[in-house]
């Protein structure tokens, strides 16, 4: 049985006049990890600190595991770990002294939790470094390890991967794995390197504009982005019958552009264009391509809003 974390409905939000969130609905399941893509500006940062309770949305309904007021997200806000724009540490204490303040605010009894969290994202917890001293990645990997502190049901990372070294970003993304997959942590990760969430992701939400334009699981994404041919025709309404009656094609989607791509017949091109020769559609481009995370989201963009 599925188990809703977070249920949104109908989500506004406005800055001065400017809509940043609108009439957002959409759920996350347990122990799944979320992509979260769009364009800079999309609303994304607006929608985790709305979750977070850190921005106060103007209508609409933010449920965290079941609960939806006021007294009661304060409460399951507890639950949810967080690493939201830059990470929220002290610049005069140690990685050890930043997780004990986040221990003590939390309640959490266990110190020993501070020096196993600081290890898992390769950080130092004997370190007498301040951290205004670190590099930015050690930055990242400190506000990853506040983000994790205590186990939380679930986590939301806003460009977790930013500033890490290319050792570093495998280490946290097998981190991220291994926390999902041994303590069932629903995750809503952020990133604008989209071949990093393409590793992690099992479903995808893309934001555009303030609004969520589609929720896909990675299974569906990669049926979309297999391998199909794409055709360009001078007469695409004319096209269309001859595909679909003529050669008996059923899976194909037209891109906003225009341009067909076809998933099915491929076994044998000659006779696509032969049948599309014989009744005087001319071929404008042909390519026999694989989409990837990037294409697919390109593509999305496009298309107009409703």
């Amino acid at each position: 049985m599925r188990r809703i974390v977070v249920e949104v409905q109908q989500l506004n939000k406005t800055f001065g006049r400017q809509l940043v969130l609108k009439n957002l609905t959409f759920s996350l399941e347990q122990g799944k990890i979320y992509g979260l893509i769009g364009l800079n500006g999309a609303g994304k940062t607006t929608l985790m600190n709305s979750l977070a309770g850190l921005v106060k949305t103007d209508s609409g309904m933010i449920q965290l595991f079941g609960s939806s007021t006021p007294k009661e997200l304060v409460q399951q806000r507890e639950k949810v770990g967080s690493l939201i724009g830059s990470p929220a540490i002290h610049p005069n204490l140690t990685a050890y002294e930043n997780l004990n303040l986040t221990r003590i605010s939390r309640g959490i009894p266990n110190k020993e939790l501070i020096e196993q969290t600081l290890l898992a994202v390769n950080l130092d917890p004997t370190s007498k470094k301040r951290v205004k001293h670190y590099s930015l990645g050690m930055k990242q990997r400190l506000g990853i390890a506040n983000a994790l502190f205590g186990n939380p049901a679930f986590l939301m990372l806003d460009e977790p991967t930013n500033g890490l070294d290319p050792i570093s970003l495998v280490e946290i993304r097998q981190l991220l794995l291994k926390a999902n997959q041994e303590k069932n942590i629903t995750m809503l990760i952020s990133s604008n390197t989209l071949s990093e969430l393409d590793q992690l992701a099992t479903d995808y939400l893309i934001l555009h504009k303030g609004q969520i334009i589609e929720q896909i699981t990675q299974q569906e994404l990669q049926d979309k982005c297999r391998r199909h041919l794409a055709l360009q025709v001078d007469e695409l309404a004319q096209a269309l019958p001859i595909i679909e009656q003529k050669l008996q094609i059923s899976n194909y989607i037209v891109m906003p552009d225009g341009t067909l791509k076809l998933y099915e017949g491929l076994e044998n091109l000659n006779r696509i264009f032969t049948c599309l020769a014989d009744h005087q559609i001319q071929i404008l481009n042909v390519t026999m391509m694989d989409d990837s995370l990037e294409n697919y989201f390109v593509d999305r963009m496009k298309e107009p809003l409703l």
